[in-house]
């Protein structure tokens, strides 16, 4: 009866078959070749294990992992390579794995788990200082600027982490500003760079005019004359322009090149 139904490519009646005849190895084997045809991996594993031919279910699993790894399923691929141990050297393809799911996951600026990604990925091409830069842009993003720029810095000259480090530190000072944090503020900037630099000064004054002499993209020489007297002015150097407060109403703009 098995034999007829494998004629008529009924494998699922002919594993029944063997089954009730008491040939569950061939039953499984039968079960075992019938989903590998359909390409369920996972399923023709199971099948071949019970059938004994350990061979075989490893060779499925293998070929399940890949096809988890060409549809983008990372996680269940690098847990079927685990269960391979040394076979095929699938325990030498996990760290590859993690890392294209490192890319992945940073390309839908999904940071963080792009960072612990590359971290599983162990000492695979960049991916140490992949995982920091992707923790530097996921700490960016919460507005956890010090901290960002700290883990850019550490990276030194790896891609643009130098660019990222300075667009924090200004991007941290902005925020002491704001906070009315003034000390820390001139701290975080002047670490920006040049480029990135902003100095809060106060105005060096005299009945006809002030002048204001700072450091910024190189040493700048600033003037300009106010009919009244200029003491209580706050001056506030930015990269394009100049702001000046007064403590009362009275406000101006210098925009310079």
């Amino acid at each position: 009866i098995g034999e007829e139904a494998l004629r008529e490519n009924k494998p699922r009646e002919a594993a029944e078959a063997y089954r009730n005849a008491g040939e569950q190895q061939r039953a499984d084997t039968i079960l075992a070749e019938m989903y590998e045809g359909i390409k369920e991996y996972g399923k023709a594993a199971e099948y071949y294990e019970q059938a004994g031919e350990p061979e075989k279910a490893n060779e499925c699993r293998f070929r399940q992992a890949e096809e988890y790894r060409g549809e983008g399923k990372y996680e269940e691929a690098a847990a079927v390579l685990e269960t391979l141990g040394e076979y095929n050297y699938a325990n030498r393809l996990i760290p590859q794995v993690r890392y294209e799911q490192g890319k992945a996951e940073e390309a839908k600026e999904a940071y963080k788990e792009a960072a612990a990604a590359y971290r599983e990925a162990g000492e695979y091409a960049d991916a140490a200082k992949r995982a920091a830069y992707c923790e530097g842009l996921d700490q960016y993003n919460k507005g956890l600027y010090t901290l960002a720029a700290g883990t850019f810095e550490s990276l030194e000259d790896y891609e643009d982490a130098e660019e990222w480090a300075q667009r924090s530190w200004l991007a941290a000072g902005d925020k002491y500003h704001e906070q009315g944090n003034e000390t820390q503020a001139r701290e975080a900037y002047g670490k920006g760079g040049e480029k990135g630099q902003r100095i809060i000064a106060v105005v060096q004054s005299t009945v006809t005019g002030v002048s204001v002499n700072a450091y910024y993209t190189g040493k700048v020489d600033i003037s300009w004359t106010k009919e009244d007297n200029a003491d209580g002015y706050e001056v506030v150097l930015y990269r394009d322009h100049i702001e000046m407060d007064r403590k009362t109403t009275d406000s101006a703009q210098v925009t310079f090149t």
